[in-house]
């Protein structure tokens, strides 16, 4: 079995989900459960994919055949570099910058 894999959207999808856990700080309430907190973490990995999917296809008339290792890719980043990185300064973020902090105002 062969996964052809084109390396600018590869590199495109790792680099965006890399700093996406900034903007799920953003969006999250830092109250709410963890589930949550994952579930959003996911879809933004997922959404984040589909606009690296339309770019590819729409900018360069690329087709990725092999769209759902793109998108473990994307997941296994996000999660990744808000676990081993970025864990301390998003959750600073979404305390001082996300829902709640809006609420509070």
């Amino acid at each position: 079995m062969d996964l052809i894999l084109p390396t600018i959207p590869a590199v495109i999808t790792v680099l965006l989900n890399f700093f996406s856990p900034y903007a799920v700080a953003l969006i999250i309430d830092p109250l709410w459960p963890t589930r949550y907190k994952k579930l959003v973490a996911i879809l933004t990995a997922l959404l984040l994919s589909a606009v690296v999917l339309a770019l590819a296809f729409f900018g360069f008339g690329v087709v990725i055949p092999a769209w759902p290792l793109l998108i473990l890719i994307a997941i296994t980043t996000a999660q990744a570099s808000y676990d081993l990185l970025l864990k301390q300064s998003a959750d600073r973020l979404a305390v001082s910058a996300g829902t709640a902090a809006k609420d509070a105002k």
